[in-house]
């Protein structure tokens, strides 16, 4: 599924695409979010916002997260492994 982001939508808009956990999507639709059904355990990033419906999907929140911050992380032990 293609899910807009904030470039390609108009300047105007403030509404934000955002993976939350089913209970919760009266609350972002009231408030004004886009609500995206996406599985579990996968995450999606709006901009700088980087969301996630549940738990399982931890791994790849933090993957997204890690990324839109513009962290490099490297280990030296793993970087000569061939």
């Amino acid at each position: 599924m293609k899910i807009k982001t904030l470039r390609e939508r108009s300047q105007n808009s403030i509404y934000f695409n955002l993976a939350d956990y089913p209970a919760c999507s009266p609350d972002v639709k009231s408030a004004g979010g886009i609500d995206v059904d996406i599985p579990v355990d996968q995450a999606i990033v709006d901009s700088n916002l980087v969301t996630a419906p549940a738990w399982p999907a931890h791994p790849n929140w933090l993957a997204e997260f890690l990324i839109v911050l513009g962290t490099k992380i490297e280990h030296p032990e793993l970087a000569t492994v061939v």
